[in-house]
């Protein structure tokens, strides 16, 4: 069995809301739940959605770390 989870963010771009879903197992579903009972989140969707902010912040520092490097190289 699959759970779409529906995260919806407000006042966004131009005061619109985004909405994201994404497909889950059973077993993902309670995962998420307990890992973010543990962290004293208000709600797994709010779990996602800020677990999901920091990993895309990493990603997006480690590029910019790769650029400046490769700027630095060829300066």
């Amino acid at each position: 069995m699959c759970y779409v989870l529906q995260l919806t963010t407000e006042g966004t771009i131009m005061n619109k809301s985004i909405s994201i879903s994404i497909r889950v197992s059973e077993e993902e579903l309670e995962r998420l739940k307990t890992a973010s009972k543990i962290e004293e989140y208000s709600s797994y969707s709010e779990f996602i959605r800020r677990t999901a902010l920091l990993e895309a912040n990493k990603i997006i520092n480690k590029e910019e770390q790769n650029e400046d490097r490769k700027n630095l190289g060829n300066a």
